[in-house]
């Protein structure tokens, strides 16, 4: 049996545009349907669909760059949108309560760190206003916290949470693995020394390129699926089978989610 050869980065980016496009043609094909407020779930959904198209076109322009941290944050934002998605389309108005006590336990969080900021320059003309805003959000709904595991736990993209990890560890976030990426090890011959070289921009390998283009394509997917779902099918059901298929040849994936509802 001859060996798989990998798909190169060019591959991989007309892959992700071929994912755009699609996504672009579901947003036009639910783009009127008679949703009945900004804070219906549906009407999430397609806000993370729009958000998710515009991720991933930022994550190609940074690949097209060669800035890998950049690219790969960006793929992380996609796996974000995808658990929101997912949350939406399983728990549905629960999970928009969900959110919704969040935001209030979170902009009373941000009040309240003001409050303490503001301490040292004496007190603001602001700041009565913004403690009796504060007295009448007392005791209102409070939250577990809705990070993004506990977000991915509640639907059937759980398993994307493990490549979201690591795009926090080697990108997202100021670790030591992602810091490494910018600083470059140089043994000088004869002198027993170690310089360290400092790179702006990030090296990345052929391999990482595809790689990161790989990853957001299947969020991206898992969006689309997700969203398509939502609104039981839609007529794109065609390009996303398709989409769905030339993915799975691109990887010699046979077990991607479902195929949408004809």
């Amino acid at each position: 049996m001859s060996k798989k050869v990998p798909a190169s980065v060019d591959q991989w980016k007309n892959q992700t545009v071929q994912c755009l496009a699609v996504a672009e043609e579901l947003a036009t094909a639910l783009a009127g349907m008679d949703i009945p407020s900004a804070a219906d779930p549906k009407a999430l959904v397609l806000a993370l669909l729009a958000r998710s198209m515009s991720n991933t076109h930022g994550a190609i322009v940074m690949v097209d760059q060669t800035l890998i941290v950049e690219a790969r944050s960006l793929v992380r934002l996609v796996y974000e949108n995808m658990f929101y998605v997912a949350a939406l389309h399983q728990k549905g108005v629960e999970f928009v309560k969900q959110l919704k006590a969040e935001e209030m336990a979170t902009r009373r969080l941000r009040a309240q760190n003001l409050l303490e900021l503001a301490k040292p320059d004496g007190k603001q003309d602001w700041e009565e206003n913004l403690r009796s805003l504060l007295r009448e959000q007392k005791g209102g709904t409070t939250t577990k916290g809705l990070t993004p595991k506990v977000i991915a736990g509640m639907g059937p993209t759980c398993k994307g949470y493990l490549i979201y990890s690591q795009l926090c560890a080697d990108a997202g976030h100021p670790t030591a693995e992602s810091l490494s990426r910018y600083l470059r090890e140089i043994k000088v011959d004869g002198k027993h020394q170690r310089l360290l070289e400092l790179n702006y921009k990030a090296p990345a390998t052929e391999e990482e390129m595809s790689q990161t283009l790989d990853w957001v394509c299947s969020a991206l997917i898992g969006v689309i699926i997700g969203v398509n779902e939502m609104f039981g099918g839609s007529s794109a059901n065609d390009s996303i089978n398709q989409m769905v298929a030339s993915y799975q040849t691109m990887n010699g994936y046979q077990t991607f989610p479902e195929k949408p509802k004809t």
